[in-house]
């Protein structure tokens, strides 16, 4: 247990550092790698190998120290082939100016197996930080490049200018103009034609490693693609203008309008105000003139229209009185003759009644037969209706179960 606890120390306080490895076994379900660092075992999880990397038993290998945790079997070490700061390891190791402090490593971005990108800054002043990581023809690169089984490392100088620092980034494609935007930390960036694609980077990765790298949001143009951007974009500002042009000459025309209709109604209200003391001056003239008939004048107009209001009345009586008429009740009239005449009507009514009812009934349903007019006829009778100013037939209804008679009703 003691041995336990002091492998556990040891291994613990090496966290984030390099360690030599030697591959002791591979797992063929999970293909986890086992290491032996010479006290103690480390795995070396899926996750953290290199894509595209092939080990073997008895390989030697630099790993990152990723982890250690206290099990009942003894201390899990974790070790990762993966993580960026191998690489800053790595180049510390490589490069004594990073590992005495000349050279400072700003930031790390890293697609293992592929490409990595890494921003330098020399702390002293005369150092070229660029050519202390790559070495006498690139010696010193060639080392760690060939630890990380030949990934691509591309070394920037770090600025403190921002745009100076993204053009950088994105080499070693050339740049003509960087534009930011801070509030949304986006950059466009201006390449020429012919670098746009070495810009861009296979499947974008060296656009994506130098956004990685910077922190800013880059936008990538070729010098044609700006050229018509900024002739639409001036385009749509001549025209946004022109627009704006026409809102002011329109609102200057209905500021114009707005004072000539405000000065008519002013006038016109004026002249409403003059009109009604020029029409009163003439009534104010002609009182004179019909005082000045005087009291005998008046009185003898009177007169007349009374008596011309007297003569119409008489013409109207005249008129409206009616001529004599002859009084039929003088007039003697067989008895016989007026019950014969009565009798005759009482047909005529009944007979229009009956042709009236067989029509109604016909129409409304066909296929019923008819019973015959005495049928339709029973319970009716005639009778003169004040209120329509004629004969109507009238029927008596059957009594109910539950009610009396039913008053006469119009048919």
């Amino acid at each position: 247990e003691a041995e336990r606890d002091s492998v556990y120390q040891e291994y613990f306080e090496r966290v984030g550092e390099i360690v030599n490895a030697t591959v002791r076994n591979i797992d063929g379900r999970t293909q986890n790698v086992v290491l032996s660092l010479g006290k103690a075992e480390a795995v070396l999880p899926r996750s953290e190998q290199i894509p595209g990397e092939h080990y073997r038993v008895g390989q030697r290998l630099r790993v990152y120290l990723l982890s250690v945790e206290r099990t009942p079997k003894g201390p899990q070490i974790t070790v990762s082939r993966a993580h960026r700061d191998l690489l800053r390891r790595l180049l510390e190791l490589e490069v004594p100016e990073i590992y005495n402090g000349v050279v400072e490593v700003k930031s790390i971005a890293r697609e293992p197996g592929f490409r990595s990108k890494v921003a330098v800054a020399a702390l002293q002043p005369g150092v070229d930080p660029v050519g202390s990581c790559v070495g006498m023809r690139g010696v010193r690169i060639q080392n760690i490049v060939n630890e990380l089984g030949g990934e691509k490392i591309d070394v920037v100088a770090w600025s403190s200018d921002e745009r100076t620092f993204i053009a950088n980034a994105l080499s070693p494609a050339k740049v003509v103009a960087v534009y930011l935007n801070p509030l949304e930390k986006a950059a466009k960036v201006i390449v020429p034609d012919h670098a746009l694609s070495l810009a861009i980077g296979k499947e974008g990765q060296n656009a994506r490693l130098a956004a990685k790298l910077t922190g800013w949001r880059i936008d990538i143009k070729s010098e044609s693609e700006a050229a018509a951007e900024a002739d639409q974009l001036k385009a749509e500002m001549e025209e946004a203008m022109r627009r704006v042009r026409e809102l002011e000459e329109a609102r200057r025309a209905a500021a114009e309008l707005l004072a000539q209709a405000q000065a008519s109604l002013e006038e016109e209200s004026d002249l409403d105000q003059e009109g009604p003391l020029e029409e009163e001056a003439p009534a104010v003239v002609e009182e004179p003139e019909i005082l000045a008939e005087g009291p005998s004048s008046l009185v003898g107009k009177a007169e007349e229209a009374a008596s011309a209001v007297e003569e119409a009345e008489s013409a109207s009586a005249l008129e409206a009185e009616p001529a004599p008429a002859f009084d039929l009740d003088t007039i003697p009239t067989p008895v016989t003759s007026q019950v014969e005449d009565q009798e005759k009507v009482e047909d005529v009514f009944e007979e229009e009644f009956v042709e009236e009812e067989d029509e109604f009934e016909e129409e409304e349903d066909e296929d019923r037969p008819s019973r015959g007019r005495k049928a339709k006829r029973r319970g009716r009778y005639l009778e003169y209706d004040d209120r329509a100013g004629r004969l109507v037939a009238r029927k008596q209804r059957k009594r109910g179960r539950r009610q009396d008679w039913d008053p006469w009703e119009e048919d």
